[in-house]
């Protein structure tokens, strides 16, 4: 669809707490359907990690909420959150059903230990 560089967001977690975070994937203001594609968000310590420390797809960590509307949303449970410690860098990649690929989101995950 769209290989316009993918927007950068950032996010802060504190080690073994849930996160949760909602997504909205459009392009030029126009929702995309989403229906039939796979989501995969990888989570590396270091860019280009051939295996990354956690992957997360549906079923496992990502909802299609609202396919219809280009909605899902991306979970970290505790257990995975207490796993990490330090500064992760991330993608959301979306896959159709016809093998299209795209980056639509990147960034650092910022996981804090407990005070």
């Amino acid at each position: 669809m769209s290989k316009t560089k993918a927007p950068i967001k950032d996010f802060y977690i504190l080690s073994g707490d849930d996160w949760s975070r909602q997504v909205s994937w459009s392009i030029n203001s126009v929702v995309v359907d989403i229906t039939g594609y796979s989501v995969e968000v990888n989570v590396s310590a270091l860019k280009g990690q051939p295996t990354p420390d956690l992957v997360l797809s549906v079923g496992s960590g990502v909802t299609l909420t609202d396919a219809t509307n280009g909605k899902f949303s991306i979970t970290i449970t505790d257990a995975q959150s207490s796993a990490l410690d330090g500064v992760y860098f991330y993608d959301v990649r979306m896959t159709s059903a016809g093998g299209q690929d795209d980056t639509i989101l990147e960034g650092v995950l910022n996981i804090r230990g407990r005070v």
